[in-house]
């Protein structure tokens, strides 16, 4: 009997260690980002201004270019963007790999990001939203334009990337580095490109400018959707308008985004 009871409580001990060394073997593996922790802290606090403003909801993400090794990026895994902390965060070399053996779940649609920054060495940050205001544009012959001073970037246009061209028929997601390099070369030298029935992507020479021209490039569509039901010619803003108010924009950058970066840390 005792024999029995021993042989019993060896068996429930080896189950017991096989469950935990199981469960141990299913956790992922972390890496943390070799970037400053002011810069992980920003792409958080920028995933959680953009679901504020309604930019993203529970899809889309932001990313910013290593402050350490100008090859690799940073964005959070897979996640809710106003989920976001710089926990999250996960590295990513430029083939938009994870770095240092992250086994965590990525975003599908990083490619978008590691092709933009291969192409674009001044773009230090981007957004990618599915904002709705932006969708009329990308699916008719409607240009989006610069309609006010705050959507000044805009002037350099905002070209429509239809991901059948180069893809066929798909599911409509940027799954591979084929399709991001199409997306960048679409996008060029502009601040914002459309995505044809999915969304857009918004660059800046920062987080707070990616963030900026993400909340705007929402609010002129909106704007200009508006000013269409009216009827009648828009007045857009010039070439010229549109470059001196960047240019001035860009010298305030800081005002908007200390504010939202407070205003994120209160409801943190």
């Amino acid at each position: 009997m005792a024999a029995t009871k021993a042989n019993s409580a060896t068996k429930r001990a080896i189950k017991t260690t096989k469950t935990t060394q199981s469960s141990k073997a299913a956790k992922p593996k972390l890496h943390k980002p070799r970037v400053s922790a002011g810069l992980l802290e920003d792409v958080a606090i920028a995933s959680r201004v953009l679901a504020r403003h309604q930019v993203l909801d529970a899809f889309g993400h932001v990313s910013a270019r290593s402050d350490r090794n100008p090859d690799h990026f940073v964005m959070t895994r897979s996640l809710a963007p106003e989920l976001a902390t710089p926990a999250d965060m996960m590295e990513f070399d430029i083939d938009s790999e994870a770095v240092g053996g992250d086994t965590r779940k990525p975003f599908v649609e990083r490619y978008i990001h590691g092709e933009i920054y291969r192409t674009r060495p001044e773009v230090m940050a981007i957004v990618h939203s599915h904002a709705m205001s932006v969708i009329p544009f990308g699916i008719t012959g409607a240009a989006l334009r610069p309609v006010y001073h705050m959507g000044s970037f805009l002037h350099s246009g905002a070209p429509v990337w239809d991901i059948r061209d180069k893809g066929g028929d798909t599911d409509m997601l940027v799954s591979n580095r084929y399709l991001g390099r199409a997306l960048a070369d679409t996008l060029g030298r502009c601040a914002c490109a459309l995505m044809r029935g999915h969304g857009f992507v918004a660059v800046g020479n920062s987080i707070a400018e990616a963030t900026f021209r993400a909340i705007y490039t929402d609010g002129n569509a909106r704007i200009q959707l508006q000013a269409e039901s009216l009827g009648g010619p828009i007045n857009f803003l010039s070439d010229a308008e549109g470059r001196l108010t960047t240019a001035g924009n860009q010298n305030a950058m800081e005002r908007p985004w200390n504010l939202w970066k407070q205003q994120a840390k209160r409801k943190a």
